[in-house]
């Protein structure tokens, strides 16, 4: 369950996020814009928080 509203929202974009560092070889940097954070430190900081790992250990679990 979430706490709020935006953090349902929050959850929605990070899946996005991850779709896209599953399935194209966009840097981190570009899927952080394309998903509406311009701010890469912000993206870094909430893509871990929901997630537990880095985008880069992310993605690297998905290509071994």
């Amino acid at each position: 369950m979430y706490n709020s509203f935006i953090d349902a929202c929050e959850q929605c974009i990070i899946s996005k996020a991850c779709e896209l560092l599953k399935e194209t070889e966009g840097s981190v940097e570009q899927i952080a814009y394309e998903t509406g954070y311009p701010n890469l430190s912000f993206f870094y900081r909430q893509f871990k928080m929901f997630t537990k790992k880095t985008p880069a250990n992310y993605r690297l679990e998905f290509y071994r």
